[in-house]
């Protein structure tokens, strides 16, 4: 039976019209809301929420389902609650009645939550016009919701945000992990202007704190992106991040330096030797960092494709694939010579990596051919189709 419902409701949701198709005017409830509406009642919350993202689905259309989407949002599951607020959103002006539970709703415990809130409210009825001012003094409110609301509106409002980043920093270690987020997301959107929260953001991507252990991964994760938002600013602390005994802050500091991209240049030395770092992600992350570096990654992931560890040579055998087209000649020798590596892996990410660079691998043309010969038969298609893209043959 509850397979049955849920294909109904999977049904409901690709039959739907999309919301932006539904007339303006008093639209009509469409024949299938009612069957949704008892859906949204059921006892098993997996059909309560499709049921929520179905009636989204629907749009203006669904009006009708207003006063159980705003009972939904107050729901005990965390997805019921995300799809009501969403399906509200959808519904526009005609779900005014439900602005009271979406404001409530801005100091769920759950982040997701809030944030599903706040942008369903800006579709209803946008929020009045505030001054960067007036939202930094909201930022001393004693009430959570409030300051987590100054906060993501300041975060909309990017580098015009700028006079309160005293503000901002002092809200980035809040005792609600959410307005700390929040807080950090604009602390990044203002970007080079907020060079004075470098230390607290360092401070957030290598935070300990003892609590919900995917709430110290999302402070990290958001720390991480302001600080390459900031830029050059920031690279003191990612250095010394980067060579944190733990994982979890190297892998914030490695994230920062990726999302900086060419600006990153100064810290190309630390970025080479995280290439072979125990944890993936640190490893991963510094291979795209490098290739977004240019001339000064290429040279460091060249040196890389000699490496002893095989796994480093294919990190950089893939990297060396996405260079800018300026810096690709310089690779061009480096994944010739790994169309002959031991790996098959080493050798099969080269040939797809030349193929890439195109016509700026014609040096490798020699070597494509002859890897057209690889023993490895997903090796030499590579090979094949590299030289067709290397020589436009």
């Amino acid at each position: 039976m509850r397979r049955t419902v849920i294909g109904l409701l999977s049904f409901a949701l690709t039959a739907a019209a999309p919301a932006g198709q539904q007339p303006a005017s008093a639209p009509a409830a469409p024949p299938q809301l009612a069957g949704l509406l008892a859906a949204l009642q059921n006892v098993d919350w997996e059909i309560r929420a499709k049921a929520a993202e179905a009636i989204g689905k629907l749009g203006p259309a669904a009006a009708a389902a207003v006063p159980a989407l705003t009972e939904a949002v107050a729901d005990g599951t965390t997805m019921v609650r995300i799809n009501a607020c969403e399906a509200l959103g959808a519904i526009g002006p005609g779900a005014r009645s439900a602005l009271p539970a979406l404001t409530e709703a801005l100091g769920d415990e759950i982040l997701d939550v809030r944030y599903a809130a706040y942008d369903a409210r800006g579709r209803i009825a946008p929020l009045p016009a505030r001054s960067a001012a007036e939202l930094a003094a909201d930022l001393r409110s004693k009430k959570a919701p409030e300051r987590w609301l100054a906060a993501r509106r300041l975060e909309e409002l990017g580098p015009k945000a700028a006079p309160t980043v005293a503000a901002l920093i002092r809200a980035a270690t809040d005792d609600d992990w959410g307005v700390c987020i929040a807080a950090i997301d604009a602390l990044g959107a203002v970007g080079p202007a907020a060079r004075e929260a470098v230390e607290t953001l360092a401070l957030a991507a290598d935070w300990h704190r003892q609590d919900v252990q995917y709430r110290r991964v999302r402070i990290r994760a958001r720390a991480a992106v302001a600080l390459g938002r900031i830029g050059p600013a920031a690279i003191p602390s990612l250095r010394k991040l980067m060579d944190h005994p733990t994982s979890a802050p190297r892998i914030a500091a490695v994230e920062a330096l990726c999302e900086m991209g060419p600006a990153a240049a100064p810290c190309a030395d630390v970025l080479a030797k995280a290439l072979a770092d125990y944890e993936i992600r640190v490893r991963t992350t510094a291979a795209e960092a490098l290739a977004r570096l240019g001339a000064d990654g290429a040279a460091r992931l060249a040196t890389a494709a000699a490496h002893k560890d095989a796994y480093v040579r294919k990190l950089a055998a893939e990297a060396m694939g996405k260079l800018p087209a300026d810096a690709a000649p310089a690779a061009v020798p480096a994944l010739a010579k790994l169309l002959t590596d031991d790996s098959e892996e080493v050798r099969f990410l080269a040939a797809e990596s030349l193929g890439r660079l195109g016509p700026a691998a014609r040096g490798a043309l020699a070597a494509l051919d002859k890897a057209a010969g690889d023993p490895a038969a997903w090796v030499a298609s590579a090979a094949k189709k590299a030289a067709q893209r290397v020589g436009g043959r």
